[in-house]
């Protein structure tokens, strides 16, 4: 089963000190609260696939009520936020927030799986959705001999993928990254 196999894949990889050193989504939650406060909506957040969880203690240090969700409970570095394990395209259908986070993430979903993906995340956020989604091939996976970037795909692609759930409200690109902001359209 694949989502067993993922999950097996990164418990081993959280269990590496190098791949908890760096957080990019801990990195871009400045944008992100501007974002979800210039379109008026502060409030509940789900962040997805929150990692270690130092992106979801500093929304919720700006006022953000934020629920966690992984499937790695090691990766779990900080307490007193609620956290769900759970694998992204099996998300509980009670899971439900005003707002979503996703960063450094859906390159890692299989691609069979990353529609399913996307259809989980657009039920469980009633507003607005932000991703960060890598573009490039990772180098972290060579620590345990696996490949993490499982979907790279373009910008457009995407954006295309996106767009069928969320209303487009911002986009920018790197080269390396995609950072998109979308309304959700239920």
């Amino acid at each position: 089963m694949i989502h067993e196999q993922e999950r097996a894949k990164y418990k081993r990889m959280w269990d590496q000190p190098e791949y908890r050193g760096f957080s990019p989504a801990e990195q871009i939650v400045g944008i992100a609260h501007s974002m979800f406060k210039k379109y008026g909506s502060i409030g509940t957040l789900i962040d997805f696939g929150s990692g270690t969880g130092r992106a979801s203690w500093r929304f919720h240090d700006l006022g953000h009520e934020v629920t966690m969700v992984d499937f790695a409970p090691n990766a779990v570095e900080v307490e007193g936020i609620d956290f769900i394990d759970s694998c992204l395209w099996h998300l509980p259908s009670y899971l439900k927030a005003q707002n979503g986070f996703c960063s450094d993430v859906m390159e890692h979903i299989p691609t069979e799986m990353v529609s399913l993906t996307l259809d989980c995340i657009h039920h469980a956020t009633t507003d607005l959705m932000l991703f960060q989604i890598a573009l490039t091939p990772d180098s972290c996976g060579q620590l345990i001999g696996e490949t993490l970037h499982l979907t790279l795909w373009t910008e457009s692609q995407w954006r295309k993928e996106l767009n069928t759930r969320w209303t487009e409200l911002h986009t920018e690109t790197n080269g390396y990254n995609l950072l998109y902001l979308g309304r959700s359209n239920h």
